[in-house]
């Protein structure tokens, strides 16, 4: 619109999803705007048409589903709220959780409270309540043996005495050019 002040400028209201939960997340997507809530991450196309591409998850329905969702080129990257991940990437949602390619280091099962990437790495920020840390991680997609998956690299922690608001936790990524080089830094907070 090229006067977003005008209310003539604007559509009529369109319900996403049962009204009883609230958005968390809004991120566009290759073919429309995905609307995210508790129960469930809802297309809203062009056409006017919508859809729920997480009905297979109705039972795990959590007042922080996809809290800090982004898209990450092709893909996007939604957090669970009560912790793990999932992929969108072609209509086709993929659990990415470490519960599941590091099912034994327990620590780093938390929810996903910040994401941030690059061209070539994805960085989550995950809650560790139990030791009252922050974990971060790189992760990039590999190829191995024909198969494409995410490899994790733990690094770092921040670790908290006091209380902690989860919510408030966030992460940021920079380029800093250096002459030829350039200093990737990775800012938490």
């Amino acid at each position: 619109t090229t006067n977003p002040t005008a209310l003539a400028s604007w559509s009529s209201e369109v319900s996403i999803g049962d009204s009883a939960y609230a958005i968390t997340a809004l991120v566009a997507a290759e073919d429309g705007l995905l609307i995210c809530k508790p129960d469930g991450i809802y297309a809203y196309y062009a056409d006017g048409t919508q859809e729920n591409l997480a009905s297979g998850y109705a039972q795990q329905i959590h007042a922080d589903n996809y809290k800090g969702a982004i898209r990450w080129g092709a893909r996007t990257i939604l957090p669970l709220g009560a912790g793990g991940m999932l992929e969108l990437l072609g209509g086709q949602l993929r659990d990415i959780s470490f519960r599941l390619s590091m099912p034994e280091l327990t620590q780093y099962h938390g929810r996903v409270v910040a994401l941030h990437g690059d061209a070539n790495f994805l960085y989550a920020l995950v809650h560790d309540s139990t030791n009252l840390k922050y974990h971060l991680f790189k992760g990039e997609l590999l190829t191995i043996g024909g198969e494409t998956d995410y490899r994790w690299h733990h690094m770092g922690a921040v670790a908290y005495t006091t209380g902690t608001v989860v919510d408030h936790a966030t992460i940021f990524l920079e380029a800093v050019p250096s002459g030829a080089n350039v200093h990737k830094r990775v800012w938490v907070g």
